[in-house]
């Protein structure tokens, strides 16, 4: 609908000075960042609460509460009397922060686009190579559960010995092998050949898309934290568009590690 209205700010990022670096980082996260007609968009859907069928509305107060995937509270529209509820799930301790779901199944890439975050707990299967899953699926559920145990065997093993200074969490190393799942389940023949085919897939994807590596993109952010701690303004967009590459990066390169030890 943005691009059908303003097609000109939906092509190219360097169309808004606030938003024009993240053409220089590189195609895989330029794709994947919102343009600023997007933040625009976002600083306004994102605070804004579903009442009814095409009824929106703003909420103070509980526009407030940060998004977890083990929240602590939901909310309600009571159409009776026209207002929101907030209740909590659990009991809540004195002065701890109260946490909603933004949407239980939403991974990074949704996140991204629609709340300008991602988080480090998602295990949401993510986007792998750009790879589209698509419907018809020739894994039965218990192949994938025994293919998805194995490779979340892999997974922490790759965690525990990597040398690219990335500090994989257990959330991080199942949402890779739910998304190497979720691929598999397209593939017809699913042998050592598709195994090797995918690898070849992601590792062509990275050398053709990533223009730095997982190491030199925490150097870098080293880097731009000493400047602000410096006293030296620095646009908070281009911290998150970095640590969102790096985030990128170190997970096609525990996709393409655990695919080199899969054995089917």
């Amino acid at each position: 609908r943005l691009t059908n209205l303003f097609p000109r700010m939906m092509k190219k990022h360097s169309t808004h000075r606030a938003t024009e670096f993240y053409d220089q980082l590189g195609p895989d996260v330029a794709s994947k960042m919102p343009f600023a007609l997007q933040w625009t968009f976002g600083l306004v859907r994102s605070r804004a609460f579903l009442a009814e069928t095409n009824k929106m509305a703003y909420v103070p107060f509980l526009d407030m509460a940060n998004h977890s995937f083990k929240p602590n509270a939901n909310f309600s529209y009571d159409s009776e009397n026209d207002c929101f509820r907030l209740k909590t799930l659990r009991s809540i301790e004195n002065g701890s922060e109260v946490f909603i779901s933004y949407g239980q199944d939403y991974n990074n890439d949704r996140l991204v686009a629609q709340y300008g975050f991602f988080s480090r707990d998602n295990a949401n299967p993510c986007s792998i190579a750009d790879l589209e899953v698509k419907e018809e699926c020739f894994l039965s559920e218990e192949r994938g559960k025994e293919i998805f145990a194995e490779l979340f065997d892999l997974a922490k093993g790759y965690a525990n010995e990597c040398e690219n200074g990335y500090a994989y969490s257990l959330e991080e190393c199942k949402s890779v092998c739910a998304s190497i799942v979720n691929i598999f389940s397209n593939f017809e023949a699913l042998d050592n050949d598709a195994v090797k085919i995918l690898k070849k897939e992601i590792e062509e994807h990275c050398e053709r898309e990533f223009t730095t590596s997982v190491s030199q993109d925490a150097n870098f952010l080293n880097e731009i934290e000493k400047f602000s701690s410096e006293g030296n303004g620095i646009d908070e967009r281009l911290i998150f568009a970095i640590h969102y590459r790096r985030q990128r990066k170190a997970l096609h390169e525990l996709a393409v590690g655990v695919l080199e030890g899969l054995e089917l």
